[in-house]
């Protein structure tokens, strides 16, 4: 049987197997690894990439976005001898309805508003992406991402920005009068890199329009003391742009504001960051916690912020441990720098999420469920990731649930039964037995609403790696995780 939408075409390569690195939490970008440099503070020598909110939450559909242009089908078989190849199968649920196999517009636009009938606007999407073992000391992979949701929240979804994207580059090289007066680290909507030397270096941004924000730290510093904002427009996009950054350049950033987190109860605070987002996206580092492993954030910023990069706004960024199994990832945007707190008594922090698997059908369904969230009403999805292993093949589902898609009293969800739909493949199936390795639930909670955050084209959302934050609004994803031998943590 073939598969395989008609929208999805051949890209001329070998599948890969990175496909668990290339969409699991906190992926995706690309990031030059830079050298090692004993003598480096901050960014550098953290290694960080940032990119915290690419989170479960968009994972179901960027499955398929990823592998757009993978070569799939498989064939028909009556026999047991069943082989596991390469296909993308994509799914549609109209309501509570029968699951049908579908095909994606010509345009790449999932329309959820023309395509949904259900009075409620309740939909779903499912996508299995299979890949065959490349040698006999290899395991197949088979991913299954399902998103229930509704048209309120979700009204469309773009897929177009993951197919055959044009490839838009800009070769930056950073005069040796800058390198001499400290640090400069480079940051182009989705891509970052250290510079260490005054070669060229190449940074690939997401797409175009984009901003080349460039921050040079004194020595010994953890925050920028100048920064560059340079503006490409939506001509750039496809095309290898060339920019010298000199010293001159660069324009001086403010004394130092200190971000404070005061802990409550058990909270330790892992790692803190402020971020600069300019107008076309780009994410500019100007503080992160040190060393030192304080709860404090010393950070930076223009003095006239119109001025440097108008249209730019500001992003605080937390990773909050709570107990070994248990984690919280908080966002909050402001408009104006300032001396500022935030108490851990201020985030939500409810949600007791734990893995569930329902085996009634033969094989396992994954799934999640919980008796407390917290109770300020801000919750707008929940996620369940679940990764394990059966017959030399290595099973990964995602799921993601609305809070439009949670009804009243409803505490969990397990993924649903698609074997009966349409071009199903059986070992796409989970089997009861597989070896249950690890996974993840979270509840996503924000002052938001899911379709004020929500960017259609996911690609963008993806790869850039946080929605706009207006002044003080908030996203805190609340995660529990567990691992090995079918016990929750």
């Amino acid at each position: 049987m073939e598969n395989r939408p008609d929208f999805y075409t051949a890209a001329g390569s070998e599948p890969s197997h990175s496909f668990l690195e290339a969409v699991g939490p906190g992926k995706g970008d690309h990031h030059h690894q830079p050298a090692e440099n004993p003598e480096s503070r901050g960014r550098c020598a953290r290694g960080k990439t940032g990119g915290g909110i690419r989170h479960p939450l968009i994972l179901c559909i960027l499955a398929a976005i990823v592998l757009l242009g993978t070569a799939a089908g498989c064939s028909d078989s009556d026999s047991d001898d069943l082989v596991l190849t390469d296909a993308i199968w994509v799914a549609f649920q109209d309501g509570e309805g029968a699951w049908q196999e579908i095909e994606v517009p010509q345009d790449m636009v999932f329309d959820a508003e023309e395509n949904v009938t259900d009075p409620e606007g309740r939909y779903s999407l499912a996508i299995v992406s299979a890949m065959a073992a490349q040698d006999a000391e290899d395991n197949g992979f088979v991913q299954t991402s399902i998103l229930k949701t509704t048209t309120a929240e979700i009204p469309e979804i773009d897929f177009s920005g993951g197919i055959d994207s044009e490839d838009t580059s800009l070769e930056v090289t950073v005069d040796q009068a800058s390198l001499d007066a400290g640090s400069v680290y480079l940051y182009a909507r989705g891509d970052d890199s250290s510079v260490w030397n005054s070669d060229p270096l190449t940074l690939y941004p997401t797409t175009a329009p984009y901003d080349l924000a460039a921050t040079l730290h004194s020595a010994g510093q953890d925050y920028p003391s100048k920064i560059f904002v340079e503006s490409f427009d939506a001509t750039a996009l496809g095309q290898a742009s060339t920019l010298d950054v000199v010293f001159g350049d660069f324009v001086d950033l403010s004394a130092p504001y200190t971000f404070t987190f005061a802990p409550s109860a058990d909270e330790i605070l892992d790692d803190a960051e402020v971020y600069l987002m300019t107008a076309n996206v780009s994410l500019a580092s100007l503080g992160e916690e040190g060393i030192d492993e304080t709860n404090e954030v010393q950070y930076t910023a223009p003095v006239d912020l119109n001025a440097v990069a108008p249209g730019s706004s500001y992003m605080l960024d937390l990773s909050i441990d709570l107990d070994d199994d248990s984690s919280v990832s908080y966002y909050e945007g402001f408009a104006a720098p300032d001396d500022y707190s935030v108490s851990g008594g201020d985030i939500p922090y409810t949600f007791d999420g734990q893995y569930v698997a329902d085996r009634s059908t033969g094989s396992l369904l994954p799934g999640v469920s919980w008796t407390e969230v917290d109770a300020g009403g801000n919750a707008i999805a929940y996620t369940s990731i679940f990764n394990g292993e059966a017959n030399s093949i290595d099973y990964a589902v995602t799921t993601v649930v609305t809070a439009g898609r949670v009804g009243a009293g409803e505490t969990g969800f397990t993924i649903p039964d698609l074997s009966s739909a349409q071009g199903w493949y059986p070992l796409w199936s989970i089997p009861s037995d597989v070896q249950e390795r690890g996974g993840s639930s979270s509840a996503v909670l924000s002052s938001d609403l899911m379709a004020d955050l929500f960017m259609p084209n996911l690609t963008m959302l993806y790869f850039d790696g946080y929605p706009r934050l207006a002044d003080r609004s908030w996203i805190a994803i609340i995660m529990n995780s567990w691992q090995t031998e079918s016990d929750p943590l």
